[in-house]
């Protein structure tokens, strides 16, 4: 499919590529052997046409190898099909088709309705924006223009965020932690200790000797577990109003959709194992054999949402709001187990514009669960965060010079991203920049921390 898709570049009438090479340093050395240096090489091709009777096609692939230097070098490449598909008229109605992005709100630090697409997070923050939305198979039908436009999406697969289980300092299971933590379980004590600690212990090297692309292919089978693929079944559908005056746009959404992380179960019985520090009895092997349960079972709960966001211009000011509500929102817990609780959210925006020489952007929003004694014990009942950005453009806009960030005021955390680039050509710019994050909690260094 990748062949046939690049083999169709040239044809477009608009084509394009963008090679972006990366090299990220990690200062912070939070624990021993991880990798140090991460190098990411990202391409983009595309192209578009218009056909005849007005209705437009494009086609984007994009590849990344990723290469990590720590104790050992190792890399992978990947590729997939981006924002691809079909866009015209049928009849009354307007249509995209294909493997699409849709993106909801009005705010860009703190978004929170936007749900429907599904993100790339393997990354973390160093994942540019533009990488972290995923493009899946979907209809869009529209109906109606301004001032009134209704669209209705529709998903014949769920969607999902990809996560990493284990490997990077952005995974779930942080790097080195899992072969340090079964090297400890293997000398934990217990009835079958006999037969299981030197398997434990196998399994631990095992981890710790497995390459990028064996443990990419792991975290794919773990973090895709009970996915709902079926056609139909696992169908999701959402319908967005929207709203046009002049010097005011709004719009109300919802929608029946998946949700786009697991809600992780685990075995009680396993679950006090870990938490005692001690190997199974002969009896609770066989009760975990029965029920399936050695590892963490996933399910996709199917969450109804509800938004608004609205939008104006007062002056060289643009002022933009979102409200959200969800009926089951996954939180994490700890040893991989969750619930999940009715959520609502509410953010706020302002940003200033001066020409293409300035732009600065504040942003608040505000998060509550609604079923406080459903709450696992790793998640804030409620959370405050505010963020923004500074952007200043000199040199005919060659240079450009920024600063994003943003506060978690319930957890006490920081992000900032201060970035410089300068665009020597056309065809090329250079960009260098930094993730500063702390917070009054350390980093957690084991998997009894995380």
């Amino acid at each position: 499919m990748i062949v046939f898709l690049l083999s169709q570049l040239a044809f477009g009438q608009q084509t394009g590529a963008i090679l972006t090479p990366e090299v990220a340093i990690d200062l912070a050395s939070d624990r021993p052997g991880e990798d140090a240096v991460t190098t990411r090489t990202r391409l983009r091709a595309w192209a578009k046409g218009e056909l005849d009777n007005g209705s437009l096609w494009f086609i984007e692939v994009r590849a990344q190898h990723t290469l990590m230097a720590g104790d050992d070098i190792e890399g992978i490449w990947e590729a997939r099909v981006a924002e691809s598909g079909w866009h015209g008229p049928v009849g009354p109605v307007d249509l995209r088709v294909g493997n699409l992005v849709e993106r909801w709100g009005k705010l860009d630090f703190l978004p929170l309705v936007d749900v429907l697409s599904s993100r790339d997070l393997r990354g973390g923050i160093t994942t540019p924006q533009d990488w972290q939305r995923l493009a899946v198979p979907m209809a869009v039908v529209g109906l109606g223009s301004e001032p009134v436009r209704v669209e209705v999406s529709l998903l014949p697969f769920s969607a999902r965020d990809r996560n990493s289980m284990m490997g990077t300092d952005w995974s779930i299971i942080r790097q080195r932690m899992l072969e340090k933590y079964l090297a400890k379980v293997s000398g934990w004590e217990g009835e079958t200790g006999v037969f299981m600690a030197p398997l434990i212990a196998t399994l631990g090297e095992n981890f710790e000797n497995m390459d990028l692309s064996m443990r990419q292919g792991l975290d794919t089978s773990l973090t895709q577990n009970g996915f709902p693929q079926a056609l139909g079944t696992g169908a999701e559908v959402a319908v967005r109003t929207e709203f046009s005056f002049s010097g005011f746009d709004a719009a109300v959404m919802g929608g029946a959709i998946h949700t786009r992380s697991p809600l992780g179960l685990m075995d009680p019985t396993m679950i006090a194992i870990l938490q005692q520090e001690r190997l199974p009895s002969f009896d609770e092997v066989l009760d975990l054999q029965e029920n399936g349960d050695f590892l963490v079972e996933s399910t996709w709960p199917r969450t109804f949402m509800g938004g608004l966001e609205a939008g104006t211009v007062v002056g060289a000011f643009g002022l933009r709001g979102e409200g959200l509500f969800l009926s089951d929102k996954v939180s994490r817990n700890q040893w991989l187990k969750g619930k999940t609780t009715p959520q609502i959210g509410a953010g706020l925006g302002v940003d200033y514009t001066s020409g293409s020489a300035l732009f600065v952007a504040l942003e608040v929003s505000y998060k509550r669960m609604l079923d406080p004694s459903n709450l696992p014990l790793l998640e804030p009942g409620e959370q405050l965060q505010v963020g923004g950005g500074v952007r200043i453009a000199a040199a005919q806009d060659r240079l450009k010079i920024q600063l994003g960030g943003g506060y978690d005021v319930t957890l006490s955390e920081y992000l900032l991203r201060p970035t410089v680039a300068y665009r020597l050509s056309d065809a090329w710019e250079v960009t260098g920049g930094a993730a500063l994050l702390g917070g009054k909690t350390p980093p957690p260094k084991t998997l009894e921390e995380e």
